[in-house]
């Protein structure tokens, strides 16, 4: 017996003998076009079929989870010759790639071990309408020994045999293939509902007329939808119809059918991965075994399949195949993403709501959707991909509509309007949608997609106000990348803010980036303006936005508030609405900064910083908000937890990639490690601040990271550095800023340490008039009467020394215990040494308790030195030990060499020859360990420190201690020699 399906080009049939034959039809693992199908005459023209899943060679092929399916048809034709006095119909219903095709060469298979004969053909949706189109295919299956049987015409076309004589020829075609008369023709025909309806009428005929056991037609088409068969309807519910239906593999069929491909142990463990991607469809998972064979670089051993290019063709094939209805579905579905609902797809597609549950249901059914949801995104992209380009821009700009109507969030209706890519101008709403979907993916640093929103919106302005409002926010956005590269666009915008077209909010965004700039002329009339306008409103947003930008200028601008021209400068309003927003949050942090900046009697209520930061996302926070509440904690005195935030902050940046964010940071991050006492780090992150934004974006700004590197760098005694930093050109305009003070006091400093000391002096009182013109003299900002003090003693001028820190002390009455070390180590100076000591040891408490590591490590050098004049060396001795461990750590090189004059890192004061002799005598008889602790104890370390750096107990160094003290003959601490040949620093 032979099996035959329709042939290649040409109508030239395939044949081959059961058990070895290949089917174009059949069932596999690779995927290639459907054959063509011709009919019987050249006059028709041959179309291209869906693809379609073909066996792989060398691998096996079994059915799964359909032994049921499998028993009924073999047992249903096994009884058809003796019982039925038709012929007989089989219907195999179910989704596309459910499998119903493998029934069918299943059910040819067993035909074939019974003797029978198979032809096969396959409808197609444009061969409808071609009258007998189908039954041409069948004839064109036959072999060439059939060929002849073929009803050959004179003239052309088949449309010109009448009814009856198709009808005899086909029948005497047919029943002659057949190579037993004891076995019945089967006729299989995939996707019958596509056929032509007098084929189906012709079929239908000869199973109505023919002897019983001549024939048995087979057909599948699919579940869910209406399916019209002329003819072959009325046959359906008599007894030799046999009516199947396919079904989806569950969890454990997807793991049989996985074993074969990933092995026996590897297959049912990613069973259930595996059928939540492919819903169980049979042909998805023939499609993605494929993709693992044909991938260039198989999955990894362990690794589960992934879906690739023939995944994707297979879906496409799952979609088309559920209908026009369906493929409208599944493209509404694809393009609204988590977005959609059934009312939105009735509206989006047309389909009605009866269809719509028919056609989820089907795509359901096939494995492409689970609920209204494409089980992997790759399925989704492959329906969106195969939308025409204007279709796609149609639909996108019709679900933009839908979505706003229907009150979705800006970010979802932009997306829409993003993908429609051009079209007509859709109105004020397109524009809202845009400009606010630009806020949020600029809130969460999608700097990208703010720029194609803001760019899309430019179709949808109605006027110059939106027009403008636009060329705002790009400004903001270039500023947030780089302030220099949005200099343009800002200098274009002062004349409309001027002219009140610029909205009120913008306009304080826009006066926000020429005080960074330095404009401060423009600035200030920006500023008025928009205050007035603010002013107008009852909206409490834009009236609290105002009073946090009038506090922010108080605070970092003070100077353009001089020029503002206000009858109250420092008038700021009530405390914000409950109709604020976010604005009430950056009105808080100004608060909180200006509550300990402040002097003036209208500064705000003081408020938490820390809630401030913790009330909103910092993906959502200003740079002005973060800046004034970290502000606010260092001039509290509270710099862990300020460093604690600054890290936090900093990170929150880096990945949302915002890089003026992160300069503004490190140059805080730098400041508080100043704070902090500790040089090296300050140092070095004032520097990865500079090196992360170029001095023009800057602007006024780079006196806060530049100034903490002067005074560093002087601290560590680097001078001819810090000279190149202060000939560094700075803006002019940031001496009317609180980033100019800051650059005062540090060149105060250093003037100071390079025995400029009337130059020193005249940074410090210039520094300190402003401080006070400005409302901000508080000893907590700048201790400019404690380096004023300084100067004046360095011109040996003790009374005017003593006046100004006497001053200093007195405001620091509440102030941080870090101003108040500072002011008591320089009053100790003014005092004859018999009261220096007793002032140095509340210094050393107040430094210690501020954590202040440079600040320590003075007071505990000009403590030493007063027990020293009082006569009292060990104990003298011991206290410059420690400032010198302390200057070596915090990386105050200046003041550990003052200390320690001879050269090299810890080493102590150089030993005469007798003194190395001894030293070296007396450690001979020291063990390692012992040297080791000695070594330490004689550099101001105490035993729990020495426990510590060398990971032992604080027993074992008492008992080190005592065979020391012993071996060398001493009996106190003091008398330790600092000269034993173990180097301090291999410790830390």
């Amino acid at each position: 017996m032979t099996t035959t399906s329709a042939g290649p080009a040409g109508g030239t049939a395939a044949t081959s003998v059961p058990g070895t034959a290949k089917r174009t039809w059949t069932r596999g693992y690779t995927w290639h076009a459907r054959p063509r199908l011709f009919t019987l005459r050249g006059d028709l023209t041959a179309s291209a079929r869906p693809a379609r899943p073909h066996r792989r060679e060398g691998r096996p092929v079994t059915l799964v989870e359909r032994d049921a399916d499998t028993s009924r048809l073999e047992r249903f034709y096994d009884r058809i010759p003796a019982c039925d006095p038709y012929g007989v119909l089989v219907v195999v219903s179910g989704a596309p790639g459910s499998g119903r095709s493998e029934l069918l060469h299943h059910l040819a298979d067993h035909a074939a071990s019974r003797g029978g004969t198979t032809l096969h053909a396959v409808a197609a949706p444009e061969e409808r309408h071609l009258p007998y189109a189908l039954v041409d295919q069948l004839l064109c299956a036959l072999p060439a020994r059939g060929r002849h049987l073929r009803p050959q015409p004179a003239h052309a076309g088949p449309v010109a045999l009448s009814p009856l004589q198709r009808l005899l020829a086909v029948r005497r075609a047919l029943l002659a293939h057949r190579s037993s008369p004891n076995a019945p023709l089967l006729v299989t025909v995939d996707d019958v509902e596509f056929a032509d309806p007098q084929s189906l009428r012709c079929l239908a005929h000869l199973l109505r007329h023919g002897r019983p056991g001549q024939l048995v037609v087979a057909v599948t088409h699919r579940q869910g939808v209406r399916v019209r068969l002329p003819g072959l309807g009325e046959l359906h519910d008599l007894p030799g119809t046999l009516a199947l239906r396919t079904r989806p593999l569950g969890v454990r069929g997807v793991g049989q059918f996985l074993t074969p491909h990933l092995g026996a142990g590897r297959g049912p463990r990613f069973a259930h991965a595996v059928h939540g991607l492919t819903g169980g469809s049979p042909l998805l998972l023939a499609a993605l075994m494929s993709d693992r064979w044909a991938a260039k670089e198989p999955t990894a051993e362990d690794g589960e399949p992934q879906p690739g290019e023939q995944f994707r063709q297979a879906v496409l094939a799952c979609v088309h195949r559920t209908g026009r209805q369906g493929l409208k579905v599944a493209r509404g579905v694809a393009l609204l993403g988590r977005t959609a609902t059934a009312p939105l797809l009735t509206a989006l597609t047309g389909v009605g709501d009866g269809a719509l549950r028919a056609s989820l249901a089907a795509l359901q059914e096939a494995g492409v959707l689970d609920g209204m949801t494409f089980r992997h995104e790759s399925a989704r992209t492959a329906v969106l991909d195969d939308l025409p380009q204007e279709e796609r821009a149609r639909l996108s700009r019709h679900a933009a509509e839908l979505l706003h109507h229907a009150g979705s969030p800006p970010t979802e209706v932009a997306a829409h309007l993003l993908a429609a890519a051009s079209g007509p101008r859709r109105g004020t709403w397109a524009y809202g949608a845009l400009t606010d979907a630009a806020g949020a993916a600029l809130a969460r640093g999608e700097t990208a997609l703010a720029w194609r929103c803001l760019r899309t919106a430019e179709r949808h302005c109605r006027d110059e106000r939106q027009r403008l409002a636009l060329q705002a926010a790009q400004a903001q956005l270039t500023w947030r990348r780089a302030p220099s590269a949005a200099a343009g666009q800002v200098r274009a915008l002062v004349a409309p803010a001027r002219a009140g077209l610029l909205a009120p909010d913008a306009s304080v965004r826009l006066a926000s980036q020429l005080l960074w700039q330095g404009r401060m002329d423009d600035a200030t009339e920006v500023f008025r303006k928009a205050g007035a306008t603010a002013r107008a409103t009852p909206d409490p947003r834009l009236r609290t936005e105002l009073s946090a930008f009038h506090q922010h200028v108080a605070l970092s601008y003070p100077g353009v508030l001089e020029k503002a021209g206000l009858p109250d400068p420092y008038d700021f309003g009530d405390r914000p609405s409950p109709g604020a927003g976010q604005a009430a949050f950056r009105w808080r942090s100004q608060a909180a900064l200006a509550s300990v900046l402040l002097t003036h009697d209208a500064a705000p209520a003081p408020g938490d910083p820390e809630e401030t930061l913790s009330g909103v996302p910092s993906a959502q926070q200003s740079l002005e908000v973060q800046e004034a509440s970290l502000l606010a904690l260092v001039h509290a005195g509270r710099l862990e937890t300020a460093a604690t935030w600054c890290e936090r902050l900093l990170s929150e940046a880096e990945r949302l990639k915002a890089p003026v964010t992160s300069a503004v940071l490190m140059g805080l991050r730098a400041l508080i490690a100043a704070r902090r006492g500790r040089l090296l780090d300050a140092a070095e992150h004032a520097t990865a601040a500079l090196r992360r934004m170029p001095d023009q974006s800057w602007g006024v700004g780079i006196g806060l990271p530049l100034s903490v590197l002067i005074y560093t760098g002087t601290a560590m005694g680097r001078h001819e550095e810090v000279t190149e930093l202060l000939d560094r050109p700075v803006p002019r305009e940031m001496f009317h800023t609180r980033y100019g003070l800051h650059y005062l006091y540090a060149r105060g400093r250093h003037q100071l340490a390079t025995g400029r000391a009337h130059a020193a002096l005249a940074d410090f009182v210039e520094c300190g008039e402003r401080m006070r013109r400005w409302h901000m003299d508080v000893p907590d900002l700048l201790p400019w009467r404690t380096g004023a003090a300084e100067a004046w003693l360095a011109l040996n001028d003790t009374a005017r020394a003593a006046r100004y820190v006497d001053e200093q002390l007195s405001r620091s009455a509440g102030a941080s215990t870090r101003a108040r070390g500072a002011a008591l180590r320089v009053l100790a100076a003014t005092r004859p040494p018999a009261a220096r000591r007793g002032l140095l040891e509340r210094a050393l408490e107040a430094s210690r308790d501020a954590g202040d590591a440079y600040e320590t490590a003075r007071v505990l050098a000009d403590l030493g030195g007063a027990h020293k004049e009082q006569k009292d060396s060990a104990k003298g001795r011991l206290l410059v030990r420690q400032a010198l461990r302390a200057a070596d750590e915090c990386g105050a090189q200046e003041l550990y060499r003052s200390l320690q004059p001879s050269p090299g890192r810890g080493a102590p004061p150089a030993p005469s020859g007798q003194d190395r002799r001894r030293a070296t005598a007396e450690s001979a008889s020291l063990t390692a360990a012992e040297r080791r602790v000695a070594s330490l104890a004689a550099h101001g370390y105490t035993n729990r420190d020495i426990a510590a750096k060398l990971f032992i107990t604080v027993s074992t160094v008492e008992q080190h201690l005592t065979r020391v003290y012993r071996k060398i003959n001493i009996r106190h601490r003091k008398d330790l020699p600092t000269n034993l040949d173990f180097h301090v620093a291999d410790t830390a």
